[in-house]
């Protein structure tokens, strides 16, 4: 499996200046007029408004976990490679050994 943990980062990072990007709106809606129909209507696009903005901070907290989750997944595969790299070290360094310690007593 080929995983890129920079590219990893860099999308936890283009998520988070994303967010960041974003601005906080009032939900309230002012109403048009002095009118029944008009406070009414600014009644409903206020609730609306104030159920779209807490949606809105729900999806925005699940992107930040994402990042959050993106930058552990890429330093977990980090440590794998780096363990996977020392062991194959260990395993060459030792295959040389032997290697060497077999050619010394001719065999």
């Amino acid at each position: 499996m080929l995983v890129d943990p920079t590219g990893l980062a860099v999308a936890a990072q283009r998520i988070v200046e994303a967010l960041g990007e974003l601005a906080a709106v009032d939900p309230v809606h002012p109403p048009l007029g002095a009118d029944p129909a008009s406070l009414g209507a600014a009644g409903r696009l206020s609730t609306a408004g104030t159920i779209l903005a807490a949606t809105f901070a729900e999806q925005a907290m699940g992107l930040v976990l994402t990042a959050e989750q993106l930058v552990r997944v890429g330093g977990g595969f980090t440590l794998v490679d780096e363990s996977n790299a020392s062991n194959i070290n260990a395993v060459v360094a030792a295959a040389a050994a032997v290697s060497n310690a077999l050619a010394a007593t001719g065999g």
